[in-house]
């Protein structure tokens, strides 16, 4: 089965996401700009996988590459507009993106444009170095549903994060992310081809896929004008629930507490942060 990469999540300004996550006690990298007018600032953690805030910095950029058929920034695009949704995408690894598109043109799941980038990253004694990465996606599941996509990383440029992945809050890995879908079983088999493996049913209803270095569930949902497929939630492993608790006090922000884990409503839109030691 494939691996995750990170998640990503749109907000309108780096400065709102920095503020956010940095409340919550972890350490947010230095703000980065992409050649197509969006920019991050990462959260990486010690398992590898990390979580992307995303804004547009540059508009006219963002357009432009719209115009040109980039696919990361369409997509990122047609999701604000459509869907106000804490999680936009998921992202998982890949050795060879041209490889994994055409092994999802098999079986009709492929977008024949991958987007191909690089950035300048400044390291920490002050030089600097090219990152360079080729993106394949997968096609959507509807016109509201959150994007998977390929993430090949094409630079051989060693990077030291250590400091970056120690969080005042302890955080220490991705346990795992939430689909939501009113056509489970539609979901279940949009899944399983992606990740290229099957799922468990538990006992109360939820699949299950045990992916190598994390793990995603997807539970039924209904009703309304919600969504058929979202990404609900994603659970992060910390050291100690109760000092974060306090911190969560200390800073009044609203949590849910409950069968041993933490629950932080997103601020961007629809979805929540689970902690769970």
């Amino acid at each position: 089965m494939r691996q995750l990469d990170h998640v990503v999540m749109p907000f309108a300004a780096l400065s709102e996401a920095r503020a956010f996550f940095e409340s919550l006690g972890f350490t947010v990298a230095a703000d980065a700009q992409h050649p197509f007018g969006t920019g991050n600032a990462c959260i990486y953690l010690a398992d590898g996988l990390f979580i992307e805030p995303l804004a547009r910095l540059d508009e006219e950029a963002c357009e432009a590459a719209d115009r040109d058929g980039n696919l990361f920034v369409r997509r990122d695009a047609a999701f604000r507009d459509k869907h106000p949704a804490a999680f936009s995408a998921l992202a998982l690894k890949s050795e060879d993106a041209l490889a994994d598109r055409e092994s999802l043109a098999v079986i009709g799941l492929a977008e024949e444009a991958t987007v191909d980038f690089e950035r300048t990253l400044t390291l920490s004694d002050a030089s600097s170095g090219t990152l360079a990465f080729r993106l394949a996606f997968v096609k959507d599941f509807g016109p509201r549903a959150p994007s998977l996509f390929l993430c090949e990383q094409r630079h051989q440029l060693a990077i030291d994060r250590a400091s970056l992945m120690r969080h005042a809050n302890g955080a220490k890995s991705i346990a795992g992310f939430e689909f939501a879908s009113t056509d489970i079983e539609a979901a279940e088999a949009y899944l399983c081809a992606v990740f290229g493996g099957e799922g468990a049913e538990t006992e109360d209803g939820t699949i299950r896929f045990d992916l190598p270095n994390s793990t995603v569930t997807l539970v039924e949902f209904g009703g309304g004008d919600a969504p058929s497929f979202s990404l609900s939630a994603m659970t992060i492993t910390i050291s100690d629930l109760n000092a974060l608790r306090t911190r969560l006090a200390g800073h009044a922000i609203d949590f849910e507490d409950e069968d041993g884990h933490l629950a932080v409503a997103c601020p961007n839109g629809a979805g929540r942060i689970v902690f769970t030691g």
